[in-house]
């Protein structure tokens, strides 16, 4: 006996919205229409349980545990010392003779207390903790 395309997705039937059936089974709606009719099941309904919240609302009110993953996560506080990963030129280095004149840090080079803390908030894409935990 030769079956159809929408055989394999009889158990749906009346489980979810035809409309759904008909993309799984890459047929047309009006053939889940038919098809479930003959078999005598009735359409799928929505209920109260299935019908979803409107977006933000899917969690329910939001609480306090909620509001705090929100917020930004505490500053990681400066290591005492950091190595440098990557050349680059600092534009602004506040430190030395002539602060405010560019700087060139060199990867290797490792610096400590208020140089550490400065590159750690400024530059903390090419600085690591140093030495490495």
């Amino acid at each position: 006996m030769a079956t159809s395309k929408i055989d394999d997705f009889a158990d749906l039937l009346g489980g979810m919205p035809d409309e759904q059936v008909a993309d799984l089974a890459d047929v047309a709606v009006s053939t889940v229409k038919r098809w479930r009719a003959k078999l005598d099941i009735a359409p799928y309904e929505v209920s109260e349980q299935d019908d979803p919240l409107p977006p933000g609302l899917a969690e329910g009110p939001p609480t306090e545990d909620s509001l705090d993953a929100e917020r930004e996560p505490e500053p990681v506080p400066a290591p005492p010392c950091v190595k440098v990963t990557a050349k680059r030129r600092v534009a602004s280095w506040p430190f030395g003779w002539a602060p405010n004149v560019p700087h060139h840090l060199g990867r290797g080079d490792v610096y400590s207390g208020e140089r550490a803390a400065w590159l750690w908030e400024h530059h903390r894409d090419i600085c690591v903790p140093f030495p490495p935990a």
